[in-house]
C-alpha cells in the first residue's frame, strides 16, 4: 500500500492559503454583511414570534373569561325573568342599550319557529332575519343540545354582509318551551378585552383547522370555543413592520453581494491562473536557457576532446605497431587495441550525443539488443564491484530493434549508475541489480530493477522532468536524456515500480521484423 505523501499535501496546503488569503477576507466580509444581518434578522424575528405568542395566550384567556361572565350573566337574567314571553321586550332593551355587543335579541320557540325579534337598529333588521333563517336551518341539533342540558351555547361564527356575528342560545328554563338567542357582534367582542397594552391586533375568523404559525400572525384555538371560531392575531409592533419591509431589500443585497463576490473570485481565478502559466512559463524559458548553455558547452567540450582522443588514438596505433615490430607476439599489443577502441567508441558517444541536440534522424540501425547487453556485461559488473553489488542480466532471444547502439549503451549505463548510487545509501546486507529483457506482444520489454530504498514520493512524478535532481552534485540531466533517447526510437521509459523494497524502471521498444545487425565486439 503506498505512503500517504504527507509533506507534498502540506505544502500544497500552505500554497492553497497563501494564494487564497484575499479570499479568506472575502469570506469574512460576505458573512458580515450577509450571514450576521440574517441571524441577526432570525433572533429578532423569534423573540418577536415569542412574544407574541405570549401575548396572544393572555389575550385568549381574558376573552375566555369575558365570554363566561357574560354567558353567565345573560343566562341568570333570562332564568330570573317568570314570564319570558312578557320580559322579552324590558330585557331585550337593556340588553341592546348597555351592552355593545349585543347586536339583536330573538325569541325562539323549541321547534325553532320565530316568536319575537329585536334589532339594534331597523337597518339591520333584514339581514338579521336573512341571518336567523339560515341559522335556524344549520343549528336544529345544537338548538334540541341546549335544551336538553339546559345551558347556553355558542352558534358558529358567520359572516352577514361582512360582519363576524354569533348567536348565543340561552333556554329559558326546563318548563318553558322557548329560546333566548342573542346575536353578538364579534368586532365589538374584541373592543370590549383590548386594551392600550396590547401590540396586537385580533381578529375572530371562521374556525380554521390549519391554524398554523406565520411570522407576525398568530392562530388560536381554544377548547372552549373549538370548532366555532377562530382567533387571528397580528403584530402591531414596528420593528416587525421594518423587518418585513427590509426583507426584499436584504435579499437584494444579499444577491447583489454574491455577484460581486462570483466577480471577485472569477477575477481572482483568473489572475492566479495567469500568475501560474507566468511563473510556468519563466520556469520553463530559465530551464530552456540552461538547457542552451548546456548544449553549447557540451558542443565546445565535445570539440576540445576531439583533439585528445584522436592523439590517445593515434600513439595507440603507434604503439601497436611499434611493439609488433618487436615482439609480434607481446601481452601488452591487446591493450593497445583495447585503448584504441574505447578512444574511437568515445568519440563515437560524443558525436552521438551532439546529434540528440540536433533535429536531424539518427543514425540507426536494427540491433540485436540481446547480443548487445551481453557485450555490455563486463563493463557493468565492472562498475557494480567495486560497491559490492551483484548484477544479474536475463536475456530473451535474439530481437531486433532500430536504435543507435552507442546512444542504447549509454541509457543502459546511466540506469545502472543510478541504481548503484541509490544502492550506496543502503544499508542492505545484500544488494543487487536484476536487467531481465522479455517480448510481449511485438514489443521489447527491459525492465531494471534493484532492492535500494527507492525514490521519495514526492519526487517519483518530477525524476524525468529537466534540471531536477535530488543529488547535491546532480544536474538532473540524466533520466531526462534517458527518456529523450529512448523516445527518440519511438520507445518509452517509465518507473514501473517504486516503494521501500527498491525502485524498477521499464523500457519499452518496438521490435522489427528485419534481421538484426551483428554488434561488433
Amino acid at each position: 500500500m503506498a505512503s500517504i505523501p504527507w509533506p507534498r499535501l502540506r505544502r500544497l496546503r500552505q500554497s492553497w492559503i497563501w494564494r487564497s488569503s484575499d479570499a479568506w477576507w472575502v469570506f469574512l466580509g460576505i458573512f458580515l454583511l450577509v450571514g450576521l444581518p440574517y441571524f441577526v434578522e432570525k433572533y429578532l424575528i423569534t423573540a418577536l414570534q415569542s412574544e407574541l405568542q405570549r401575548s396572544a395566550v393572555q389575550w385568549t384567556e381574558r376573552f375566555n373569561t369575558k365570554l363566561e361572565t357574560e354567558k353567565k350573566g345573560f343566562s341568570r337574567a333570562v332564568l330570573a325573568a317568570d314570564e319570558p314571553r312578557t320580559k322579552f321586550s324590558t330585557l331585550s332593551r337593556a340588553w341592546l342599550r348597555g351592552t355593545p355587543e349585543v347586536f339583536a335579541v330573538t325569541l325562539l320557540h323549541q321547534n325553532g319557529e320565530l316568536v319575537e325579534s329585536v334589532t339594534r337598529s331597523q337597518d339591520d333588521a333584514p339581514s338579521h332575519a336573512e341571518f336567523i333563517a339560515s341559522w335556524k336551518t344549520l343549528n336544529r341539533v345544537l338548538i334540541a343540545h341546549a335544551l336538553e342540558l339546559q345551558e347556553p351555547a355558542f352558534s358558529a361564527l358567520q359572516l352577514v354582509n361582512d360582519e363576524p356575528l354569533v348567536n348565543l342560545i340561552i333556554p329559558s328554563g326546563v318548563t318553558s318551551s322557548t329560546l333566548y338567542v342573542l346575536t353578538l357582534d364579534a368586532k365589538q367582542w374584541i373592543n370590549s378585552v383590548n386594551t392600550e397594552e396590547d401590540l396586537l391586533s385580533v381578529e375572530i375568523v371562521p374556525f380554521r383547522v390549519d391554524a398554523s404559525e406565520v411570522k407576525g400572525r398568530y392562530y388560536i384555538n381554544s377548547s372552549a370555543w373549538e370548532g366555532l371560531w377562530s382567533l387571528k392575531f397580528q403584530s402591531r409592533d414596528s420593528l416587525f413592520g421594518l423587518l418585513q419591509t427590509l426583507r426584499p431589500v436584504f435579499f437584494l443585497v444579499t444577491w447583489l453581494i454574491a455577484a460581486l463576490f462570483f466577480l471577485y473570485w472569477r477575477n481572482f481565478r483568473l489572475r492566479q491562473k495567469a500568475e501560474l502559466e507566468l511563473q510556468t512559463k519563466t520556469q520553463m524559458l530559465e530551464k530552456q536557457n540552461r538547457l542552451s548553455l548546456l548544449g553549447e558547452m557540451s558542443a565546445q567540450l565535445a570539440h576540445e576532446i576531439n583533439q585528445p582522443l584522436a592523439t590517445i588514438a593515434n600513439y595507440a596505433v603507434a604503439g601497436k605497431l611499434q611493439l609488433q615490430s618487436v615482439e609480434p607476439s607481446s601481452a601488452l599489443t591487446p591493450l593497445f587495441q583495447e585503448i584504441l577502441e574505447q578512444s574511437q567508441r568515445a568519440a563515437q558517444v560524443l558525436i552521438a550525443v551532439r546529434a540528440i541536440l540536433q533535429p536531424d534522424p539518427l543514425d540507426m540501425g536494427d540491433i540485436d539488443v540481446e547480443q548487445l547487453i551481453t557485450k555490455l556485461e563486463p563493463s557493468l559488473r565492472f562498475l557494480c564491484a567495486p560497491h559490492q553489488v551483484t548484477l544479474t542480466v536475463n536475456t530473451t532471444k535474439s530481437l531486433a530493434v532500430r536504435l543507435n547502439s552507442i546512444l542504447f549503451e549509454q541509457v543502459i549505463f546511466n540506469m545502472v549508475k543510478n541504481s548503484i548510487q541509490a544502492l550506496t545509501e543502503s544499508d542492505r546486507p545484500v544488494k543487487r541489480i536484476t536487467i531481465t529483457s522479455t517480448e510481449v506482444e511485438g514489443r521489447l520489454l527491459i525492465e531494471i530493477e534493484d532492492n535500494g530504498p527507492g525514490i521519495q514520493t514526492e519526487n517519483a512524478e518530477r525524476i524525468f522532468e529537466s534540471l531536477f535532481t535530488t543529488k547535491a552534485e546532480g544536474l538532473g540531466i540524466g533520466l531526462s536524456l534517458c527518456r529523450s533517447v529512448i523516445e527518440r526510437f519511438n520507445g518509452k521509459l517509465t518507473l514501473k515500480s517504486n516503494s521501500r523494497l527498491g525502485a524498477s524502471f521499464l523500457i519499452d521498444l518496438p521490435i522489427t521484423q528485419k534481421k538484426p545487425e551483428v554488434v561488433s565486439p
